[in-house]
C-alpha cells in the first residue's frame, strides 16, 4: 500500500509491504473489496499479473526473481478461491504459474 502526504513542496511516501496471505485478507475490508466476488475479481487481477511477470521475466532474465515467494503466494490463492466455473479460468492461470515456476526455477 502506498500513503502519499504532501506538506509545502515535500511530498513523503510511505510503502507497506504486505506478505501474499495478508493480502486479501486486508483488502476484504476495504470496500469495495468486501464481498467475495470482489475479493475473486481482484484474486483474477493478480494471476494475470503473475503471467506477465514470469512471461517478462523469462524473456529478459533480472537479477533477482522472489520464484519462491510467488510459489507460496499461488498457493495461498489457489486456497482461497471458490470452486466453481466462475473461477475455473483463475484457478487454470495460477495453475499454470505454478508449472512455469517450477519448470524454470
Amino acid at each position: 500500500m502506498y500513503f502519499i502526504r504532501c506538506m509545502s513542496h515535500r511530498c513523503v511516501i510511505s510503502v507497506q509491504v504486505l506478505l501474499p496471505d495478508q493480502v486479501l485478507t486486508s483488502l476484504c475490508k476495504v470496500p469495495p473489496f468486501t464481498s467475495q466476488s470482489a475479493v475473486q475479481i481482484l484474486s483474477a487481477a493478480i494471476c494475470v499479473l503473475f503471467q506477465d511477470w514470469l512471461e517478462a521475466e523469462k524473456h529478459t532474465p533480472g537479477e533477482y526473481f522472489p520464484a519462491d515467494r510467488i510459489d507460496s503466494a499461488v498457493e495461498v490463492y489457489l486456497r482461497e478461491l471458490q470452486a466453481g466455473d466462475a473461477q475455473r479460468a483463475t484457478r487454470e492461470g495460477y495453475e499454470r504459474v505454478r508449472r512455469e515456476l517450477r519448470r524454470f526455477w
